[in-house]
Formats: structure tokens, C-alpha cells, sequence
């Protein structure tokens, strides 16, 4: 992830400055390009580094992951843009700012084409012939069991959805898992569903509930 990075940024720099060279010569030559273009890109990877938008392969499991690597890189050209104002190369800011603008672009397109066309649609495809299961959980467990079924490919199951006894959880989305209702839907989901895989992810419930659980999970 880092290499293509680095490589989309690269193609934004070259572009925008083989543009302005077409256009305005002059002023090209005069804002040391190499120099800003070359710190550019370093400045734009190390605020997704910063981020932790490299912690992982699959850093883009989740809308909010790839939000963050937009902040961290866009926060780490701003420091870059107010350092070039502090020594005084206010020259250089025009031609740092069309390189971000069309490295966000270029990055966006990356994100956009991992996230949906890579991800989701391969993982769609290869997901019919898995085993189905319910989460049991839509807390921060269930999301990140969610993400490691997706990622990892010695857990081949497809989700079809979570339960959760939290009112304010039922009928949202979990990374496009729909959340159906408490714990008492199990029975049903379980038939209307075909589920084959019942996967618990509370780990702060207690015994009574979790006794009630898994009583009710035995019962399907």
C-alpha cells in the first residue's frame, strides 16, 4: 500500500509539473520543483504513517479507515505548506497546492477502487460458497470479528447479519452487516437464513446473560 502511495503521488507531482511547464515556464523554475515536489510526496506519506493507515493490509476494511489515512495525509501537506510559509518560499505553495489536490484525487480513486471493486465485490463473489453465520455482538468485538472473517482467509464464512439486545444498535449497519434485533431473533434468523455458524462476541457479558444466550442459541 505504502509503494502504490508513493507511486500515485509521484504520477500527481509529474503531471502537475509538466503542466505548469507547459503554461507558465517562469514560474516553474522558480519554485525549485524537484525540492517541493520530492517533499511532497514524503510529507503526504508520512501523515498517513502518522495515522497508522499502514498498520496493516487491509487498512481499508472500513469507511473510517480510509477516512483517517485522507486526514493523516492531508494534515502532514498542510504542515508541509506552513513550513515552506515559515522559511519564507511562499512561491512554492501554489504549485504544492494543485500536487495536493490531484494527489487526493489519484488517492481517493486508490481508496475507492480497493475498498469497493477489490474488496467487496471479490469478496461477494467468493462469499456464496461460505458457510453462513450470525454475530452474536454488534459492539466493537462483533465489528472487529467482522473485519477479521473478511480479511483473513482461514475464517471463510459469510455474515448475514448481527443481534444485539441494544434498542439503538437494531436496524443499523455494521461495514454493511445489517444489526436485526436482540437475542430472541436467533431462532428465527437461524431458520429463515439457513444460518450454520453462531458466533458469540460479547466478552463483557455476564453469566446470567450469557447463560440466557447460549441457552437460546442451543435451542436453534
Amino acid at each position: 500500500l505504502i509503494a502504490v502511495d508513493a507511486i500515485l503521488l509521484a504520477v500527481a507531482a509529474a503531471v502537475v509539473y509538466l503542466t505548469l511547464l507547459n503554461i507558465s515556464p517562469e514560474f516553474v523554475s522558480m519554485a525549485h520543483p524537484v525540492i517541493v515536489l520530492a517533499f511532497f510526496a514524503v510529507s503526504g506519506i508520512l501523515g498517513m504513517f502518522a495515522t497508522h493507515s499502514y498498520r496493516n493490509t487491509f487498512a481499508l476494511e472500513y469507511i473510517q479507515d480510509i477516512a483517517r489515512g485522507f486526514v493523516g495525509f492531508l494534515a502532514g501537506e498542510l504542515l508541509y505548506m506552513l513550513i515552506l510559509f515559515i522559511i519564507k518560499a511562499e512561491y512554492a505553495i501554489p504549485l504544492l497546492a494543485l500536487c495536493i489536490a490531484f494527489g487526493t484525487l489519484l488517492l481517493f480513486v486508490e481508496r475507492f477502487c480497493h475498498y469497493v471493486l477489490v474488496k467487496k465485490i471479490l469478496y461477494y463473489i467468493n462469499a456464496r460458497n461460505y458457510p453462513t453465520a450470525l454475530i452474536i455482538g454488534a459492539g466493537e468485538a462483533g465489528k472487529t470479528v467482522l473485519g477479521e472473517i473478511r480479511r483473513s482467509p482461514d475464517h471463510n464464512y459469510r455474515v448475514i447479519g448481527f443481534v444485539d439486545d441494544d434498542q439503538s444498535k437494531i436496524g443499523s449497519y455494521i461495514a454493511g452487516v445489517y444489526i436485526y434485533g436482540p437475542t430472541m431473533l436467533i431462532p428465527e434468523l437461524v431458520v429463515k437464513y439457513k444460518i450454520e455458524e453462531l458466533i458469540f462476541a460479547i466478552p463483557t457479558c455476564d453469566n446470567e446473560n450469557k447463560e440466557r444466550i447460549l441457552k437460546i442459541c442451543s435451542s436453534t
